[in-house]
C-alpha cells in the first residue's frame, strides 16, 4: 500500500510490496554469500531491474505520487548478498547536514541476476524527497544524499547463518518538471521551503 503524506511526515515510512516468490528456489545462496560484499546505488525503474550508475553530476526528476508529495526512484546493486528477499532502507538528507530529513524502509523485495556476479533491485522502490519533512528547507534543485541499506531477510538463510547488509550514498540534485509549480511551490505537497511547523 502507498504511504500516506502524514504518515511521511510524521515517522517515515513502511511499504510493504506485493508478495513475491518464497525464499528459496534454485538460487544457491552459500555460494553468493562467499563473494565479497559489493553495493552501488544508482537510478532505476519501478516496474523492472532496471539499474543506471549516477554520474558525479547526477540530476534526477522528482515524480509526482499518487497522495502528492515527490519522489525518485533509485535502485541497488550487490554482491555477496542472498538475493532472495531483501529490505531496502533509504535515509535522506541535504547534502553537507547530517540531519535525516525523510527515511522509508521497503520489505519483501528481491534481486535478479544482472550477471558478472551483480545482483540488482527486480523493482525500485520510491524514495521520497518532498514535502520537505522540515521547514524553511528547499528539497528541489539543491544536492542530496541518501544513504541505501540492503540488508538479507533473516528469514531467507540458514539457522547458522547471521544475515548481513551493505550501505553506499547517492548523491544527486531533483529537479521538479517543467512547468510544475506545484513542486516548486510552498504547499504542504510541494518541494520549496514551506512556513508550517
Amino acid at each position: 500500500m502507498p504511504c500516506s503524506i502524514a504518515a511521511l511526515l510524521l515517522a517515515g515510512c513502511v511499504e510493504d510490496p506485493a508478495p513475491v516468490e518464497a525464499c528459496g528456489g534454485t538460487v544457491d545462496c552459500e555460494a553468493i554469500r562467499t563473494a565479497e560484499i559489493e553495493i552501488e546505488i544508482g537510478r532505476g525503474d519501478p516496474i523492472g531491474p532496471v539499474f543506471e550508475a549516477l554520474g558525479d553530476d547526477a540530476h534526477l526528476s522528482l515524480e509526482e505520487g499518487v497522495q502528492g508529495g515527490y519522489h525518485v526512484y533509485l535502485s541497488a546493486r550487490t554482491k555477496g548478498l542472498c538475493p532472495t528477499r531483501v529490505v531496502l532502507e533509504r535515509a535522506l538528507r541535504v547534502a553537507g547536514d547530517d540531519l535525516v530529513r525523510g527515511s522509508q524502509r521497503s520489505v519483501r523485495h528481491r534481486l535478479v541476476s544482472a550477471g558478472d556476479g551483480w545482483w540488482v533491485v527486480a523493482a525500485a522502490p520510491q524514495t521520497f524527497v518532498c514535502p520537505p519533512r522540515y521547514r524553511n528547507q528547499f528539497m528541489h534543485g539543491v544536492p542530496l544524499e541518501v544513504d541505501f541499506t540492503v540488508s538479507e531477510d533473516p528469514t531467507c538463510l540458514g539457522p547458522a547463518a547471521q544475515p548481513r547488509s551493505a550501505t553506499a550514498t547517492a548523491r544527486f540534485v531533483g529537479d521538479c518538471p517543467p512547468g510544475d509549480e506545484v513542486c516548486t511551490g510552498d504547499s504542504v505537497i510541494g518541494c520549496d521551503a514551506w512556513e508550517g511547523g
